[in-house]
């Protein structure tokens, strides 16, 4: 199983790295992952399928990441 999130980022470099590493510093592991445009181009939507944490982990990794977290399950 897992957990699935979708989230938004800025629209920067960097910003993948710093969601990924906060999710790897929590103990999990991204197995998927997909980007794409926003509504508003300064920013992308990202969904990914995290294994090894629970959704309270995954949000606080979320929120570690500075990133907006706009679906989990």
């Amino acid at each position: 199983m897992g957990v699935r999130i979708t989230i938004v980022l800025d629209e920067k470099p960097g910003q993948l790295v710093k969601m990924s590493s906060a999710i790897a510093n929590q103990g999990g592991n991204i197995v998927s992952l997909v980007t794409f445009e926003g509504d508003d181009l300064s920013k992308r939507r990202c969904t990914c399928k995290i294994t090894g944490l629970t959704m309270e982990q995954v949000t606080e990794a979320v929120k570690t990441a500075g990133a907006q977290l706009e679906d989990i399950r």
